[in-house]
């Protein structure tokens, strides 16, 4: 038994190895990613509507919390601007539900929804960049037609308000 857990500690730390090169020169492409936006101050919010990754938790509380998460580009909570990730919290408190006959819970609808953090790509768990970084083209893409429509409505705004002035 000894053998096959140094057999498995010889893998996990050849792959380790791989794992942190790979993650390293992730998280450098992102940073240089964000510099390259930051230049832009563009000041302009965006997510990709579709979660990435999600992760359920029965607490000790007796609640069932769902976290979904979603990449986009915005102020993390340091109120710096880039990749974010957006936690969103479904929860529903087991205890406080209604109880049919038999005890169990009939009514699972009353969930709270709110954030629950937003971060910047560094600032997240491993296994959550890890999930996030392909979808970093699609957040690019939704902030390039973002900017754009913000751009193309502030530009006919101005010219409502000029053609009022004297």
């Amino acid at each position: 038994m000894a053998e096959n857990i140094s057999v498995h500690l010889t893998a996990i730390e050849k792959n380790s190895k791989k794992l942190n090169a790979a993650a390293d020169t992730l998280t450098e492409a992102v940073r240089a990613l964000n510099e390259r936006l930051a230049s832009m101050n563009v000041g302009v919010s965006v997510y990709y509507t579709d979660e990435f990754f999600e992760f359920h938790t029965d607490q000790v509380t007796g609640d069932l919390e769902t976290c979904r998460y979603y990449a986009g580009y915005d102020r993390d909570q340091d109120g710096v601007w880039g990749v974010t990730v957006l936690c969103r919290r479904h929860r529903v408190d087991l205890e406080s539900l209604p109880k049919d006959a038999t005890g169990k819970s009939a009514d699972i609808g009353s969930k709270v929804n709110k954030i629950r953090w937003i971060r910047g790509f560094d600032k997240c768990p491993r296994n959550v960049r890890l999930a996030l970084c392909r979808y970093i083209p699609k957040v690019i893409e939704g902030l390039a037609q973002a900017v754009g429509n913000v751009a193309d409505t502030l530009e006919e705004s101005l010219r409502e308000i000029e053609s009022i002035q004297p």
